[in-house]
């Protein structure tokens, strides 16, 4: 029979080959997230739904990107289109580290994530990297009708344009308590605001700068202008990619192919064929 002191010595040993066998099971786990993703051929890319000109379902700049950073691994691309939840943290959970609950998700990879610190710090279950865009608010304004066009005001009366329930448009909205409301309009899409502004229903559109280039491409009359306000990063912001944080290799593996598509021109060339003009972080 086996005395108290034995029970203590027996089960010391199996705490520390339990606590050997964890870490040695974690780098395991660690080192073999890319490997298991090589086995079934398939990189699994999470992309908005709705997010012109980056992503309309399974097509766009991201998917784009998305499938050339698959290709650079070797991989075959699935793309796990969603809708955008009340915040990217909700986004995150349903399409990097934990899934919807009715089994959707989550993919290997996720685009079109801010590679902002405050985020970085907030969702620990993510690695937020390989920043591949630097994005803007801006106007975008005729400049053969406002050739000295330099704030919403050089507009005198005439109209503007915004997407709804956008940044954009909470700002626009808001200026000096409303100043500029009478002369907005509100459009559903992008797409929509950049063909007002295109057919001249509005004179200028606050938007973000990918929208404004792939909406007005090719055509002289339209220019761009920085929007400064309190509400809107100064700078703009970068946007980049997101994996489960144990996911090391897989980290690893695509920031090595965003390094490729980068300094091979691959990535410019991809903004450019779909009328955007690439913006390094």
């Amino acid at each position: 029979m086996i005395g108290s002191v034995g029970v203590r010595l027996l089960s010391g040993i199996h705490f520390f080959l339990k606590c050997v066998c964890g870490v040695l099971l974690g780098v395991t786990l660690a080192h073999a997230d890319l490997e298991d993703i090589r086995k079934t051929g398939t990189l699994k890319v999470a992309v908005y739904n709705d997010f012109w000109p980056w992503s309309l379902k399974s097509a766009g700049l991201d998917a784009d990107i998305g499938e050339a950073l698959a290709k650079r691994l070797g991989l075959k691309v699935e793309f796990l289109p969603f809708d955008a939840k009340d915040d990217m943290e909700e986004d995150l959970r349903n399409m990097v580290w934990k899934g919807y609950y009715l089994g959707y998700g989550p993919a290997d990879v996720m685009m079109h994530v801010p590679v902002e610190q405050g985020l970085i710090n907030k969702v620990s279950q993510v690695k937020i990297f390989a920043p591949y865009f630097h994005e803007r608010i801006m106007f975008g304004y005729n400049s053969e009708k406002f050739p000295d066009f330099t704030s919403p005001d050089s507009l005198a009366d005439a109209r503007m344009g915004v997407e709804k329930i956008s940044l954009s448009a909470m700002v626009l909205l808001s200026v000096e308590g409303g100043k500029y409301v009478n002369q907005t309009r509100i459009y559903d899409s992008p797409q929509d605001l950049m063909k007002a502004l295109r057919n001249s229903e509005v004179a200028m559109v606050m938007a973000t700068q990918s929208q404004i280039e792939a909406g007005t491409s090719g055509d002289a009359r339209f220019r761009l202008h920085e929007a400064l306000y309190p509400q809107i990063p100064g700078k703009g912001w970068s946007i980049g990619l997101a994996v489960k944080t144990e996911n090391v290799e897989l980290a690893r593996g695509l920031q090595a192919a965003m390094n490729d598509l980068v300094s091979s021109g691959e990535l410019g060339a991809i903004c450019q064929k779909r009328d955007v003009r690439l913006v390094s972080p």
